[in-house]
């Protein structure tokens, strides 16, 4: 990425906001355009299993098998509060060496969770309830125990319940909902040839990976609907 942006929210509610950089060639980077907030997905995903928690629809010391059928590798006995806190001892999916050439191989394609875990599981790294390692098939199960409590999907929940109240409107996951705002183009070594070329075709049309990232890392947003996110979910409110 040849850019920055950055946002700062005061107390009072006021943004402060700025971008420098390009986004394609000779086109500048402003404070409007989105990027992909990767890993900071994750803290969505968490606010909605604990919203979940307080309406008492579930509850963080459910085991795995209450809410989804048994799978390969992955203990039954695993309960929500493990999946959240990376204490689950699963292994990261996102570490196959199969995985990436198998999305490659398939742009277009939109994975289920559940058909990603089974394809590239492997066995448990540790004991669930042990040691901390971070892992983002913890919240692949916790997008599929959305689904499952709500019957709805993880990003409709996550929209119905903060995007919309709080009228953070750039928030999108590409793979499954539209994207309004204008995203800050990626950069990449495509042809392998030590230049790095405007990519931004390539990789919003990398829908395979985008709905891989899912409930763990899919989601963009400018820095200053980010910022906004961060405040309300920080202070608890």
């Amino acid at each position: 990425i040849k850019s920055l942006n950055a946002a700062i929210q005061f107390s009072d509610g006021a943004v402060w906001a700025n971008a420098v950089g390009i986004s394609a060639q000779n086109v500048s980077v402003t404070p409007n355009d989105a990027y992909l907030i990767g890993s900071v997905t994750k803290t969505l995903t968490a606010a909605c299993i604990l919203q979940l928690v307080d309406e008492q629809a579930l509850s963080l010391d459910d085991s795995l098998y209450k809410w989804l059928d048994t799978m390969q590798y992955i203990n039954p006995n695993i309960t929500i509060r493990q999946l959240l806190r990376h204490q689950s001892g699963i292994y990261d999916v996102l570490n196959n060496q199969n995985c990436q050439p198998a999305l490659l191989a398939d742009m277009d394609s939109i994975w289920d969770p559940k058909d990603l875990i089974t394809t590239f599981i492997q066995p448990a790294i540790a004991q669930p309830g042990g040691a901390w390692s971070y892992c983002n098939t913890n919240y692949f199960l916790l997008g599929m125990i959305i689904r499952e409590a709500t019957g709805n999907s993880f990003y409709t929940e996550i929209r119905n319940r903060f995007f919309t109240p709080l009228g953070l409107n750039t928030f999108a996951i590409p793979a499954y909902e539209t994207i309004t705002s204008p995203v800050a183009h990626v950069w990449l070594d495509i042809n392998g040839n030590g230049i790095t070329d405007d990519a931004h075709s390539f990789y919003m049309n990398y829908l395979s990976l985008n709905s891989v990232a899912g409930a763990a890392g899919g989601y963009f947003s400018t820095a200053t609907d980010l910022s906004k996110w961060m405040k309300a979910y920080m202070s608890g409110t």
